[in-house]
């Protein structure tokens, strides 16, 4: 769970923006406040209505409305990207994620058929892993998650905080299994 969360759930973003400023700097001397921000996101999805073929504006999309919290219109923008990119495994996750995540969290169903397209797509797509990893440890398929989990390991820069999550859930899953 603690690998999922890190991985499969936007919550660092959230809280960044939580946390954020009323304004903020945009690096070229203005700032942006959060009416500002919405209203960007609002002329993305406009112009998206126009030219619904721009894969990577319906990807930018679904990122926004996923810091926004807007999980049901983050899966509806992913959705459209899938449809226009169906073999980007990283998409494929990142829209399983977001089903989850407009699903209060539930992995079953839809989100978990797009982590087996993206999958089947590429067997090393880290959130893919993650979510797979997860959804076998809350179902009580504890070898299978340990199975998802070292896979994702060798992935992992070994120093990183996702790698130290990772050997976490994986010492208490072997802890449980044997």
């Amino acid at each position: 769970m603690l690998l999922y969360l890190h991985l499969g759930n936007p919550g660092m973003v959230r809280a960044a923006w939580a946390s954020a400023p009323a304004t903020l700097p945009t690096g070229d001397g203005h700032t942006v406040d959060m009416q500002q921000i919405d209203a960007m996101v609002s002329r993305l999805a406009l112009r998206l209505r126009q030219e619904p073929g721009d894969a990577n504006g319906w990807y930018m999309l679904a990122r926004s409305y996923t810091a926004l919290e807007r999980f049901d219109d983050a899966a509806a923008a992913y959705g459209k990207a899938v449809a226009l990119v169906p073999d980007a495994a990283a998409l494929r996750a990142d829209y399983a994620d977001a089903l989850a995540s407009a699903a209060g969290g539930q992995l079953e169903g839809a989100p978990m058929e797009q982590v087996r397209a993206a999958l089947a797509l590429d067997g090393d797509e880290p959130k893919a892993l993650a979510l797979a990893g997860t959804d076998a440890a809350e179902r009580g398929a504890l070898p299978e998650a340990i199975g998802y989990w070292e896979r994702l390991y060798r992935l992992l820069p070994a120093d990183s905080e996702t790698a130290r999550r990772v050997r976490g859930n994986l010492e208490v899953a072997r802890g449980v299994v044997r």
